[in-house]
C-alpha cells in the first residue's frame, strides 16, 4: 500500500500521462527534454556565472568597491545568506507556481508544490500544458525577481547583504536558465512540465509547406 508521498507522486504521473494521451489524440507529436539533477546543478554554475559576474561588476562600478576581504561582518553576512537559502528555495518554487497558475485553466489547482525529502529540495510542478511564452515566463520568474531584482536593489541601496543573496539566487536559478535555452527550440509548441524529472515535454504539430 502506497503512503501519501508515493500516492501524490503517482497522481502527478497519472495526470501527466493523461495530458500526454490527450495531446497525441489531437495530432501533436511529443519530444522529451529532460536533464539529470547532476547535470542541472553543473549547468546552473556555468550558466549562472556570467550573470553573477555582471552583478558584481555593476555593484563595483556604481558603488565603487565590493567588500571581499575576510572580516567578522562578512562572515556573518555569509552565514545569514546561507541560512536564508532554504527560505529562498521555497519562495523560488512559489514564484514558479504563482506565475504558471495565472495561465492555467484551473489556475492554482493545477499547481503542485512539494519537497523531495531524500534531498530536502522543494519543487513545483504544473499539471497543464502551457504555451511557450507562459512556460518560459513562469520558469524565469525566480531568476528575474530573486536574482536580477535583488541584484539591482542591492546596487540601489548599496547593500552587500542583498548582493550576496542575489548571487545565491542567480545560481539557484541556473537550472531554470538552462532549461530556458532548451525551451527556445520549441517556440511554437505546447509545453508540459515533467512530473518527476528536471525538464519538460514539448508538443508540436508538423507544419504543412
Amino acid at each position: 500500500m502506497m503512503n501519501s508521498k508515493e500516492a501524490a507522486k503517482q497522481q502527478r504521473i497519472d495526470s501527466f500521462e493523461y495530458v500526454c494521451a490527450q495531446m497525441r489524440e489531437k495530432g501533436f507529436t511529443e519530444e522529451l527534454r529532460t536533464i539529470s539533477v547532476l547535470k542541472a546543478n553543473l549547468c546552473a554554475l556555468l550558466v549562472g556565472a556570467p550573470f553573477v559576474a555582471a552583478a558584481l561588476g555593476l555593484y563595483a562600478v556604481i558603488r565603487g568597491s565590493i567588500a571581499l576581504t575576510l572580516s567578522p561582518f562578512l562572515v556573518l553576512m555569509a552565514i545569514l545568506v546561507a541560512l536564508l537559502s532554504s527560505v529562498c528555495a521555497v519562495i523560488h518554487e512559489l514564484l514558479h507556481g504563482l506565475t504558471w497558475g495565472l495561465f492555467c485553466k484551473n489556475r492554482w489547482k493545477s499547481i503542485h508544490i512539494g519537497v523531495m525529502w531524500n534531498s530536502l529540495t522543494p519543487y513545483c510542478h504544473c499539471k497543464e500544458a502551457l504555451s511557450f511564452k507562459a512556460y518560459l515566463f513562469g520558469g524565469l520568474m525566480p531568476f528575474l525577481i530573486l536574482g536580477i531584482g535583488l541584484s539591482l536593489l542591492s546596487v540601489l541601496l548599496g547593500n552587500m547583504f542583498l548582493l550576496y543573496l542575489s548571487i545565491l539566487n542567480i545560481f539557484g536559478a541556473g537550472g531554470d536558465l538552462t532549461l530556458s535555452v532548451k525551451l527556445f527550440k520549441h517556440r511554437n509548441a505546447w509545453i508540459l512540465d515533467h512530473p518527476t524529472d528536471v525538464g519538460f515535454v514539448a508538443f508540436s504539430k508538423a507544419t504543412v509547406s
